[in-house]
């Protein structure tokens, strides 16, 4: 396959790489947040750590709220926040990390910025995704407007 020069030079020059220091505020952030622990799925190839320690989850969400506050402090954009490395509907602890004040307060705080998960549909069972969306939902804990974008591990 070959890609025409001129597009080629377009993707090449049209991200925020091509951008002086300067034009900094222009920069998105996407900041991972690996604090979901348990995972049922045998995808292929994973490398991540199914069993965090749900004691220090308050010291990850704690450090990616200093991260966020440097993002709105320096001009930047946060552009995703991820919450992680586990499937986001089989996860031991979704509920506890959504329902927790910290994540509220960055999602409220930064208007632009959407939550990205893993997730796979195909074993999550319908009573799941209405407990997880009820939390999503609730719009005294986050914006209404809110995108949330899942990526779909797949694998056999």
């Amino acid at each position: 396959m070959s890609m025409q020069k001129s597009y080629c030079k377009q993707m090449r020059y049209s991200g925020p790489e091509s951008l002086t220091p300067s034009s900094a505020e222009k920069f998105d952030v996407l900041i991972q947040m690996e604090v979901l622990s348990g995972c049922q799925q045998a995808c292929l190839g994973c490398f991540v750590d199914k069993n965090i320690d749900p004691a220090m989850n308050q010291m990850i969400i704690d450090r990616a709220k200093e991260l966020t506050d440097g993002v709105k402090r320096t001009g930047l954009n946060l552009r995703e926040f991820v919450i992680g490395p586990t499937d986001f509907f089989t996860a031991s602890n979704t509920e506890s990390v959504l329902n927790n004040s910290v994540v509220q307060e960055i999602m409220r705080e930064h208007t632009g910025a959407r939550i990205a998960a893993p997730a796979k549909f195909d074993v999550a069972s319908m009573d799941r995704l209405k407990e997880i969306f009820a939390i999503l939902d609730d719009e005294n804990k986050f914006r209404r407007d809110m995108i949330i974008e899942f990526i779909m591990p797949i694998s056999k």
